[in-house]
């Protein structure tokens, strides 16, 4: 009886072909579930607008302080929690009280925030201390306490980290911003036309954040918004088409981002007035949270990448473009009809 040494099994042609196939069924379905996860877990809030929690503290003399505390809106966990040496006068009002800290103070000690919701609470917290120093921080999940200095800051960096925190926080909790990167991503790919759409889209919308925030641009909050997801429904439409047809998105996507990127700016000014930034503050404040937008945009964009190449076998499937520009259409189009009634209702 013979032997054969060394023989190799080989896939059939079909197998390897049903194989692959069912691999790039999987990846699509992965990349779906990446990109429509926004409208699985929507609700109205997740908008540009929001409404932040606000923890007043002045001080009154003596290590004593008016507290002033309201909630964000549909947050039952969260709490404040003072130094153990702090104390409130009298159990009453746990909104609206007066807190001893001793002959000491505030100063030197620490304010923290506990059972904030990620991604969704953020709680500004406004400090009028003895010394005449008035400062301003915000709080949430990320970043969840401060220590209150035992002097005045000597420069404007505390305010600066603060509401870069903030910049990045919105841009996270802002799906209807987020769907417009992806869309960018999506019909433009990894090319020098994203990055010049991308850079458009920064510089108008920090144009138009600075304008609405000094004062120098005001326009009403709720067309504004319905103007956004109209954005998001455009981009989406393209995405939608089986032929690049010739269209401004289509022959200059930079020119088209500018524009929608001055109405995304106004949306993210009116984030940023929610938390009622003093008037010594403003720069400081305004600089930090455009820097942490664009921080957690660039993240986005690289991310959205990464996931496109990953995918880039099953992406080219005739199919996947379309169903990404009708998820991604769907959700916008609520977000138009839902907004409009809203503004047209008022």
């Amino acid at each position: 009886m013979s032997h054969v040494s060394g023989a190799r099994l080989y896939p059939s042609p079909l197998g390897s072909r049903i194989s692959s196939q069912v691999t790039s069924f999987v990846k699509c379905v992965i990349f779906l579930c990446f990109l429509t996860f926004p409208i699985l877990i929507h609700s109205p809030a997740h908008g540009h607008e929001f409404r932040p929690g606000l923890l007043d503290i002045r001080a009154i003399g003596g290590g004593r302080y008016d507290v002033l505390w309201n909630p964000p809106p549909e947050s039952h966990d969260i709490q404040i929690v003072f130094d153990s040496e702090c104390s409130p006068e009298q159990d009453g009002n746990p909104r609206s009280f007066v807190l001893n800290c001793g002959e000491s103070g505030l100063a030197g000690r620490s304010i923290r925030v506990t059972g904030a919701a990620p991604l969704r609470d953020e709680v500004l917290v406004r400090l009028w201390l003895e010394n005449g120093s008035e400062t301003s921080v915000v709080l949430s999940a990320a970043k969840p306490d401060y220590q209150i200095p035992v002097a005045p800051p000597e420069s404007d960096l505390p305010i600066f980290v603060s509401y870069a925190f903030a910049g990045a926080h919105h841009f996270a909790t802002g799906f209807d911003h987020l769907f417009f990167v992806i869309a960018l991503v999506i019909l433009l790919r990894a090319s020098k036309r994203l990055v010049a759409a991308v850079t458009a889209f920064t510089v108008a919308h920090s144009v138009t954040l600075f304008l609405q925030v000094t004062g120098s641009v005001q326009l009403p909050t709720p067309p504004v918004e319905a103007t956004i997801a109209l954005s998001v429904v455009l981009l989406a439409r393209e995405i939608a088409q089986k032929r690049p047809r010739n269209t401004l998105l289509q022959t200059y996507p930079w020119l088209a981002a500018f524009g929608f990127g001055l109405l995304h700016g106004l949306g993210f000014a009116g984030g940023l007035r929610s938390f009622g930034v003093s008037q010594g503050q403003i720069l400081p404040a305004l600089f930090g949270f455009n820097v942490g937008l664009e921080m957690a945009q660039l993240a986005l964009v690289a991310l959205a990448i990464g996931v496109a190449h990953f995918f880039r076998q099953p992406l080219q499937r005739p199919w996947t473009k379309p169903v990404a520009g009708y998820s991604l259409g769907a959700i916008s189009t609520f977000w138009l009809v839902e907004r409009t009634v809203s503004f047209w209702s008022l």
